[in-house]
């Protein structure tokens, strides 16, 4: 074989393999969790070859079903894969700093939330120096209408973006007043317990790029009481300064 004919020579790859990733790639790219026969149809594949592959993805977490309505989602192991390429990513490098910060001047438990196709989740989190702290673990999903992060990111995120969780709820949980407050104020609350929701109290604002579209959210959280959540109070105040500052530097 002549030099000329090595290089021309297309090294095989792993066909399977490269279905698995269409498939993937077909879910990532729509607004909505998919069907086995909407997958199947998008990918032109049949359902009975979609199946193998997705028997193997629940196997390996890699997709999630949702028994209510039979659709499948990203699950946890494409998320331990995120959160690895994302220790490199610009803002969660930059937002140690900032979460120090919050730690020194508010003495809080703090967290870096960022969207994901499944809404909010925290991928980077800082207890408070007290002797008894609320944790944020980092991979927790907070709740999108029950928690301050999440309605900080209805509230500036762009609607087309978050149409399919928003249609109904904001109507069902009454927000749209609430969420006219998070625009003009520059910042979210809860103060309230929610189930499975960590702490009694907690504040978050919106963190921006380059051209104003909300990136991340920056929250604080603690015990019922331990934190002022009125516009002029100390907490509020130093969290919005700090959140501006790092939207700044991004």
């Amino acid at each position: 074989m002549t030099l000329s004919k090595e290089k021309k020579k297309t090294p095989q790859g792993i066909q399977s393999l490269e279905h698995a990733f269409f498939i993937l790639d077909t879910i990532k790219k729509s607004s909505k969790s998919l069907t086995l026969s909407e997958i199947s149809h998008l990918t032109n594949m049949s359902k009975s070859r979609v199946q193998k592959y997705i028997v193997t993805f629940l196997k390996l977490q890699v997709l999630v079903l949702n028994k209510k309505d039979y659709t499948y989602s990203f699950g946890s192991k494409l998320l331990d894969f995120g959160l690895h390429l994302l220790k490199n990513h610009n803002i969660i490098e930059l937002s140690d700093p900032y979460l120090k910060k919050i730690r020194e001047e508010l003495n809080q438990a703090s967290a870096l939330n960022i969207w994901t196709q499944n809404g909010p989740v925290a991928v980077k989190s800082e207890s408070s120096s007290g002797p008894i702290s609320v944790d944020m673990q980092v991979g927790y999903r907070p709740p999108l209408f029950k928690s301050a992060t999440g309605k900080c990111f209805v509230a500036f995120m762009d609607p087309s973006k978050i149409k399919e969780f928003t249609d109904t709820e904001v109507q069902q949980y009454n927000l749209g007043k609430e969420l006219e407050d998070i625009r003009k104020n520059g910042y979210s609350f809860r103060n309230t317990i929610h189930e499975g929701v960590p702490g009694g109290v907690a504040i978050a604002c919106p963190v921006f790029d380059y051209s104003e579209d909300i990136i991340a959210v920056l929250s604080i959280i603690g015990f019922s009481g331990s934190i002022e959540t009125d516009p002029d109070s100390k907490a509020v105040q130093k969290l919005k300064k700090i959140a501006s500052d790092l939207s700044r530097n991004l």
